[in-house]
């Protein structure tokens, strides 16, 4: 199968009145991950990315990998230091954890539905941090990333943080989140995460400042990126 000839399937949409908490609380027993999708950005423009599960040069697959942790040259980790000048980072690993995750699909459900601007698709998934790969989804193209990209990013954060996609659209890309950072000290090393996944100048532009940013994040129950 080539890019040229490769179509999306077609997407299955939510009944009237559905709500993304409710049905990302059912996925054990359904299969099917709610995300409120648009349908833009959506198509695989690279034949990799046709068989993200089966191919192993589709996506990056370590946290450290996906984030370029390893092997940075001098200019990168002076950046890194320049973003994050608001605190002292100790930990360059990128592994915090925050919590367990036992009952966090039945928490999504007391989560309040953030706005959207698209209906309420279902993607048959073995995994929430599958859906961006199964849609297709291309928002982040311009930076590199195809769902399938982010996938390993989006698993890390489900484990370590109760993150679930709950909707894209353009750009933009939205998460619930169960186990938000706490303290200001978690913030840092959260938004470390965030500035990796999506970079400095479109994460945090408007914002006032990485301090603002952070300080934001705590007790936060839902994450924004947006791709230019």
């Amino acid at each position: 199968m080539t890019s040229d000839s490769y179509t999306p399937p077609p997407l299955t949409f939510a009944e009237p009145g559905s709500t993304w908490g409710a049905l990302a609380a059912a996925f054990p027993t359904t299969g099917q991950w709610p995300i409120h999708f648009a349908g833009e950005h959506r198509g695989r423009p690279w034949e990799v990315h046709h068989l993200w599960r089966h191919d192993e040069r589709a996506a990056c697959e370590t946290l450290r990998e996906q984030f370029g942790l390893d092997g940075r040259d001098e200019g990168s980790i002076q950046e890194d230091d320049y973003c994050f000048a608001c605190g002292v980072v100790a930990d360059r690993s990128g592994e915090l954890s925050i919590g367990e995750g036992s009952t966090d699909l039945a928490l999504l459900s007391s989560i309040a539905d953030h706005p959207h601007p698209g209906p309420l698709a279902l993607v048959s998934v073995a995994d929430p941090a599958d859906c961006l790969a199964e849609l297709g989804w291309s928002g982040a193209m311009n930076a590199g990333m195809l769902g399938a990209d982010a996938r390993v990013v989006l698993k890390s954060w489900q484990t370590r943080f109760g993150a679930y996609v709950h909707s894209a659209w353009g750009g933009t890309l939205q998460l619930s989140v169960t186990r938000p950072p706490r303290t200001l000290a978690e913030a840092r090393l959260v938004a470390r995460e965030h500035f990796h996944f999506c970079r400095y100048d479109s994460q945090f532009h408007g914002t006032g400042g990485i301090g603002p940013y952070v300080s934001n994040l705590v007790g936060l129950d839902h994450w924004t990126f947006w791709w230019d």
